[in-house]
């Protein structure tokens, strides 16, 4: 009898254990997701009109940091931001689009080898730009550049879907060519409702054959 009220009461423990561990990650991965939240939501709520044509360095730069911060951390990225974008309350798409573009976002600053710098760090902390040390573009400063070009879908200009990181040289030589990417892009802003059918349209004129 005794071994039995024993191993249930080692059952118990156990039981108890797990359930308190489940508990505490639940809790962190909120916590992070929370925290995410706070940076991703200044470039994706709605602005008054007319919208700001130049986006929001600073605080993509500190969203970076942040991303960086949390990986450091342990935290399984795309499962955060894709946490983030459900307390942020957006349609499952319009998340989707949302999540690619940070996890693409934070790829691109890996490859760029802005994160491995102590001195970049602090710049991206404080909203301020890094400087690139990938091989081609060693010391050239970092930016902020817009997938579907400002010209043709102003709306979107500082809108976290429409956001990449760029070369500063590369977005100050940025015009207004239309790919097959960006008319996709644009597409799914349209879907968001972050752009006018209108805006779409002129995208997908820009991206025709020229006769």
């Amino acid at each position: 009898m005794r071994i039995i009220l024993t191993l249930l009461i080692i059952a118990g423990l156990i039981a108890g254990y797990f359930k308190f561990e489940t508990w505490r990650q639940e809790r962190t991965e909120k916590y992070w997701a929370g925290e995410c939240r706070k940076w991703m939501e200044p470039l994706t709520r709605e602005r008054e009109k007319p919208v700001p044509l130049v986006p929001d360095e600073a605080a993509f730069f500190k969203l970076i940091y942040f991303l960086q911060k949390a990986k450091i951390a342990g935290v399984d990225l795309p499962k955060m931001i894709a946490a983030a974008c459900v307390q942020l309350e957006l349609p499952e798409e319009a998340g989707q689009v949302i999540s690619k573009n940070v996890e693409e976002s934070y790829e691109k600053a890996q490859k760029l080898q802005l994160l491995d710098d102590m001195v970049n760090m602090i710049n991206l902390e404080r909203g301020e730009a890094a400087l690139i040390k990938s091989p081609g573009w060693l010391d050239e400063k970092v930016a902020v550049g817009q997938v579907v070009p400002v010209a043709l879908a102003p709306e979107a200009a500082c809108h976290l879907a429409n956001l990449q990181l760029m070369p500063a040289v590369v977005r100050d030589a940025q015009g207004n060519t239309v790919t097959e990417s960006i008319v996709a892009r644009a597409t799914a802003l349209e879907s968001m409702h972050v752009i006018t059918r209108e805006s779409l349209d002129r995208v997908k004129a820009a991206g025709l054959p020229k006769k």
